[in-house]
């Protein structure tokens, strides 16, 4: 199930609006590393939004103007 916050987001703004980031490596202090944040974003955003993750993350690369972007 999607999270309600993230669901909320993209109804919102609409996908083509939505960049995806993070506080890296802020989260460190809270978080065992970069690798449990992205297991904590694919938890949030499940299947059924993963055109709309994958579109903020689109968004971002379009928006910091990004050759390379790992997911």
């Amino acid at each position: 199930m999607t999270s309600p916050v993230v669901a909320h987001i993209f109804s919102c703004f609409g996908p083509e609006r939505v960049i995806w980031g993070s506080d890296w490596p802020v989260l460190n202090a809270v978080l065992s590393g970069y690798a449990q944040w992205l297991e904590l974003r694919g938890n949030l955003i499940n299947r059924s939004a993963a055109g709309h993750a994958a579109e903020a993350l689109a968004n971002s690369a379009r928006l910091y103007r990004l050759t390379e972007l790992s997911t």
